[in-house]
């Protein structure tokens, strides 16, 4: 109650990725390599949505996920045989995530 809600946490995940996304292409002219590890760190509302939007889940799907517990640790990896992004069973899980959910790697 009195909080943000989900539009507005959602916004601001958009915006995140968009800024994410352009610095990312701003600093390979200069200094970002391609294998640099990124943390990100997220409550748990903020990181359902940043799963859903980096996925591009649709809301049908995101409402069968949870928020995943405070300390959490949702790990997202690079195949390296597709440069896909990946989350693991065990971060999903964390989420709830069930099989009738179709993941998508970007």
């Amino acid at each position: 109650p009195g909080g943000e809600n989900g539009a507005d946490v959602c916004d601001r995940v958009s915006s995140f990725l968009d800024s994410f996304f352009r610095e990312r292409e701003e600093d390979s002219q200069r200094r970002w390599i391609q294998n640099d590890n990124v943390i990100i760190i997220f409550h748990g509302l903020m990181m359902r949505l940043f799963i859903a939007r980096w996925f591009k889940l649709p809301l049908e799907h995101f409402d069968k996920l949870y928020n995943p517990a405070n300390c959490s640790v949702i790990e997202m990896t690079r195949d390296d045989a597709t440069g896909k992004m990946m989350i693991g069973q065990e971060s999903l899980a964390l989420m709830g995530w069930r099989s009738d959910v179709p993941l998508i790697s970007f």
